[in-house]
């Protein structure tokens, strides 16, 4: 089967009948089909900040923080929160290619603003005696028509496990989810059998936290519910246009 990665677009891609056609991106149909409620009074939050950050107080003696706000402030607070997360971004994916050469040739990481979480990583693998199999794994399911690429394969104690790193503030359950979307795809392709799930979360000022799931079934069961009602939703949206 013939499959390549678009890296303009960043779209997984499968030949289908003599033509590239796109896969659905696990990362995206999940972010788009579960609700992130803890994101609204944040990104609420961000705009007040910029507010107070950015715009000239009315009268600095007041005890009340009165601001001088403009139309032109508003459409910046307005877009605050997308250029924190942008900027977050690129950090996690600097991040990210630091662990995948630590992980691939052992190269150590000389960026000063990743040292904490690097270091956390680092101290996590070797404790633990991981041996990687695979990094930046591009996997895919032609069977349900989606595409991901799994941060790492590892194998701890003789027993494989997919790990995926997240640099936000803390583990959800969506990312769990992610993995056994991964694992459905690494069955499909090479029967690979998978022990568990880890996530490893790295925050930018450090304190790593590492959290395992060892409900592979589950977690699979639990994303082939959500493709479901994203395929379903997506119908939908046709049909209401």
């Amino acid at each position: 089967m013939e499959y390549r990665f678009n890296k303009e677009e960043h779209l997984h891609e499968l030949m289908v009948n003599g033509e590239w056609k796109a896969l659905t991106g696990v990362t995206s149909l999940i972010d788009k089909t579960v609700a992130k409620p803890a994101l609204v009074p944040w990104a609420a939050g961000e705009t007040v900040n910029y507010i107070r950050e950015h715009c000239e107080r009315i009268n600095k003696l007041s005890v009340d923080q009165e601001y001088l706000v403009r139309e032109s402030d508003l459409e910046e607070a307005k877009i605050a929160h997308r250029k924190i997360k942008e900027k977050a971004g690129t950090w996690g994916t600097r991040l990210h290619t630091a662990i995948e050469s630590f992980a691939k040739d052992g190269k150590w990481c000389e960026d000063k603003e990743l040292q904490a979480p690097f270091h956390d990583f680092v101290e996590w693998f070797q404790k633990d005696k991981v041996e990687v199999q695979e990094s930046e794994k591009h996997v895919w399911s032609k069977d349900k028509f989606i595409g991901g690429i799994v941060d790492l394969v590892v194998k701890i104690d003789g027993k494989i496990f997919l790990a995926d790193i997240k640099t936000a503030k803390g583990i959800y359950p969506t990312n769990f989810i992610q993995m056994g979307a991964y694992q459905l795809c690494l069955e499909e392709m090479d029967g690979l059998k998978v022990e568990g799930h880890i996530v490893i979360n790295l925050p930018k000022k450090g304190g790593i936290k590492v959290k395992t799931s060892y409900a592979t079934e589950e977690n699979k069961k639990a994303f082939l519910n959500i493709l479901e009602l994203y395929r379903t939703l997506e119908n939908l949206k046709v049909i209401c246009e």
